[in-house]
């Protein structure tokens, strides 16, 4: 998070910019915090890095229903690979 933050910092005085990150930096907190700080500023930054093949995304879990169990977290699983090779077009 302290690269983000880092970043933004920098991102202030250049302006818009790319910041380019390897793989080790890409972080479920780094994310939440790059968002945060798109949200409450002015300036952008916007990050490119390398993700595995392996990573997936989740969509929102589905509406809770009544009944006995624990609300789900997630959704649907989607594989990044074949999304992107799915919506190449």
């Amino acid at each position: 998070m302290q690269m983000i933050d880092q970043g933004f910092a920098t991102a202030k005085t250049f302006g818009n910019t790319l910041l380019l990150l390897d793989r080790y930096f890409l972080s479920i907190p780094a994310l939440k915090r790059l968002n945060e700080l798109h949200q409450s500023e002015e300036t952008q930054m916007h990050l490119v890095t390398k993700a595995k093949k392996s990573a997936v995304a989740y969509e929102h879990p589905p509406a809770k229903k009544k009944g006995r169990g624990r609300p789900r977290k997630k959704g649907k699983a989607i594989k990044l690979m074949t999304l992107f090779s799915t919506h190449a077009d």
